[in-house]
C-alpha cells in the first residue's frame, strides 16, 4: 500500500482534528493513504483554510508544498 505523510500547521490540525486521531504521527508528519489525504484536503478547502501543507511520499521520496489561499477551490 502506498503511504504519504502530511505536515499540517496548528490551524490545519484544528480543522481536521477528528481525522487525525488514529493516524501515526512521527515528528509532526501524519502517515496516511492518498485517499485519506484527499479527505483532509476536502475538509481544509470546505473550511476556507489558508496556509501551506507539506506532503512527503515514503515510496518515491517526493516532497511537495500545497498552498491554500482564501476563496480558492483549487490548490497548486
Amino acid at each position: 500500500m502506498h503511504y504519504m505523510n502530511l505536515q499540517l500547521d496548528d490551524k490545519a490540525q484544528a480543522i481536521v482534528s477528528e481525522l487525525l486521531t488514529d493516524l501515526d504521527n512521527q515528528n509532526g508528519l501524519f502517515k496516511m493513504t492518498a485517499r485519506f489525504a484527499a479527505l483532509i484536503d476536502g475538509q481544509l478547502k470546505d473550511n476556507d483554510y489558508v496556509g501551506t501543507v507539506t506532503w512527503f511520499s515514503d515510496d518515491d521520496y517526493i516532497e511537495h508544498e500545497i498552498e491554500y489561499s482564501a476563496n480558492s477551490s483549487t490548490h497548486s
